[in-house]
């Protein structure tokens, strides 16, 4: 029987972090141009920031682009913001199957026409559902930009949502989840966000559980998507071989005669604070343990995310678990993700969201850790990473190990008991 362990602790944030004198240099500047940034959005007026220029349409379509003339090829996407967190019990991985569904047909363009059109113009494209957000994007040479923006147009507002499509992509979705049912790691995973999170939607993956994949209906799932894709709650990015003019000109032409509405949100949770460690035992047939450590860390949109950034470099890569892999053989670790658990306190809502609740601007957990053990000393794995945490926390570095210090004292507590 094997047995997947983890163990979400609740961080403590104490340190303080003294940037360098570079970066105090920049800080002088930087508040100056995001100020004039917002003085020009607010006035409806377009504003550059570190070479992106953000465009926002009448109908509150956001375009963002940068021009890189490296090579005559261009990057196109549209992000809605609508994801997991926006669905409720019932309808969990709904987004993640419309997403699946925007590619199966429009008024003008049947089912895999979108997909056949793209390949015949030699575009790279894909899509990708999280929590937060929805994306379609395509990369392709330059002068095939407007083959992009024609389907992305269309599909924001005419994709139909055929009942046949609709029984075809959810048994593609089930397969899908029940691929992940059958990683032990992927197991360990999803228990550890039930645990992380007792009432906040980000307790769920974007895949979403199995009984709702297969029981919301085509019509709840039309409904959400004329809800949420809508020119206000979408954002374009362009960035590329391209003439900013004439790239704003062009999306003007296929989306800024698109009509807009306000979107309707359900109030969301927000998640009471977490009071001491959480423990999760899954127990699985198999004879590889795995060990999963998760902390609570800042939100996005907290400067102490750069910490984090480091902290991901120092905990997963390079030499980090060289020693690990030497006493215990050669482990599969799994490389820190602070994205990976989000936010969920409550949102202040924007003019015109009314009192629903988002959240993400909050407190994240950070998954620090997974591995295998395949001599099964799952015990001892455990104190080799406690004690590879105090030792980085509490012993003097050298200059060049410098940011790692200061990233693991500001996230990691002490071990706990």
């Amino acid at each position: 029987m094997m047995k997947s362990t983890a163990l979400i602790p609740l961080a403590l944030l104490s340190y303080v972090l003294f940037p360098s004198a570079a970066a105090q240099a920049q800080k002088k500047v930087a508040p100056t141009a995001a100020a004039a940034a917002e003085t020009n959005r607010a006035e409806g007026k377009p504003t550059v920031l570190n070479g992106i220029r953000e465009t926002t349409l009448p109908n509150g379509l956001t375009i963002l682009t940068k021009e890189v003339h490296a090579a005559p090829v261009v990057y196109f996407s549209v992000y809605y913001r609508v994801g997991s967190v926006n669905e409720q019990v019932g309808q969990t991985g709904m987004s993640h199957l419309m997403e699946h569904m925007m590619f199966k047909g429009t008024k003008s363009r049947g089912p895999g026409v979108i997909s056949s059109t793209l390949q015949t113009n030699g575009a790279d494209f894909n899509a990708s559902t999280y929590f937060d957000r929805t994306e379609y994007h395509e990369t392709l040479a330059s002068d095939r930009l407007e083959t992009a923006m024609q389907i992305e147009s269309d599909r924001m507002v005419n994709s139909l949502y055929d009942e046949k499509q609709h029984q075809k992509e959810m048994s593609v979705v089930r397969s899908e989840y029940e691929a992940g049912e059958n990683n032990p790691g992927e197991a360990l995973y999803k228990a550890v966000r039930l645990a992380a999170y007792q009432v906040h939607p980000y307790r769920w993956e974007t895949i979403g559980f199995r009984s709702d994949i297969e029981n919301f209906t085509r019509d709840e799932m039309y409904a959400y998507y004329k809800n949420y894709y809508t020119p206000n709650n979408a954002t374009v990015v362009i960035v590329g071989d391209i003439d900013t003019a004439k790239a704003i000109a062009m999306v003007t032409k296929y989306f800024g005669s698109i009509p807009s509405h306000p979107v309707a949100e359900h109030f969301i949770t927000p998640e009471p604070a977490q009071e001491g460690e959480r423990r999760v035992t899954v127990s699985r047939a198999g004879t590889t343990p795995q060990i999963l450590i998760g902390y609570h860390i800042p939100g996005v949109m907290n400067p102490d995310r750069y910490a984090v950034d480091v902290l991901e470099t120092v905990l997963s890569g390079g030499r980090t678990f060289g020693r690990q892999r030497q006493r215990y053989g050669p482990t599969r670790s799994r490389p820190l993700h602070p994205w990976r658990l989000r936010a969920a306190r409550p949102h202040q809502p924007r003019a015109g969201e009314g009192a629903a609740g988002r959240g993400g601007e909050g407190k994240d957990d950070a998954d620090l850790g997974r591995g295998t053990d395949p001599r099964g000393q799952s015990g001892r794995g455990r104190s080799c990473l406690w004690r590879r945490i105090g030792h980085r926390t509490g012993k003097p570095v050298g200059r060049k190990r410098h940011a790692r210090r200061l990233a693991l004292r500001r996230i990691l507590p002490a071990k706990p008991a």
